[in-house]
């Protein structure tokens, strides 16, 4: 797993029949926290690293990255996608969870930005109408949720906004990126939100294939 974070979904694959997991975390603040939350858990190796440059011992049948391919940077994701396919067994695949825009136009700053401020002020106004209907149901710990969730969102936009630490792309944009490191589409499924047009949370399926030359 690259970039596991605070370790929720790494949790998970330790849960798996047969798994053994290692999770690649750079920032030490994460780590520590993921060692924590995966103590349970003897399956799970986790290792400091830089998930673009971290090459594995033995490849893996399967590399998993949640919400993290959002934050590096656009000119070293053709490094990452190569590294995935080097990390990865012949018949590998990589499943990678993350928030894609709509198609915009990558030439035009203007487009990114209505894009950007389009996928975001949605997930806000959803995050507001559910802390509503939270507080008048008298749940106050998820209307909390709710408008932590609104927060989290408007630092991401600004940090998008900002080019500080969120980078995402649109599904062609994706899917070309990967392809640099040699890395096929299999599959996107959007899971949600439903509305079309503004982006959404998507999981995707790339195979192992030939690195462009």
């Amino acid at each position: 797993e690259l970039g596991p974070g605070t370790g929720n979904v790494t949790v998970r694959l330790a849960s798996l029949p047969n798994t053994m997991v290692t999770a690649v975390e750079l920032d030490q603040f994460y780590l520590e926290y993921a060692q924590g939350v995966c103590f349970p858990f003897p399956d799970v190796e986790l290792v400091q690293g830089d998930m673009v440059t971290y090459r594995a011992e033995e490849p893996a049948d399967v590399v998993v990255l949640s919400f993290s391919y959002d934050h590096v940077k656009p000119e070293r994701r053709e490094a990452l996608a190569k590294n995935i396919n080097a990390n990865l067994t012949e018949n590998g695949v990589c499943l990678l969870g993350t928030e894609l825009l709509r198609p915009y136009d990558p030439s035009d700053d203007a487009d990114w930005r209505r894009a950007l401020h389009d996928y975001h002020s949605r997930i806000i106004e959803l995050a507001e109408e559910g802390a509503k209907q939270m507080e008048e149901g008298g749940d106050e710990e998820q209307a909390k949720w709710y408008t932590k969730m609104a927060e989290i969102e408007r630092t991401a936009l600004h940090s998008g906004l900002e080019k500080i630490a969120d980078f995402k792309p649109n599904p062609a944009m994706l899917e070309a990126e990967m392809a640099l490191g040699g890395m096929v589409v299999e599959g996107m499924e959007k899971m949600g939100p439903e509305e079309d047009g503004i982006g959404g949370v998507y999981v995707c399926v790339f195979r192992k294939g030939e690195e462009e030359n």
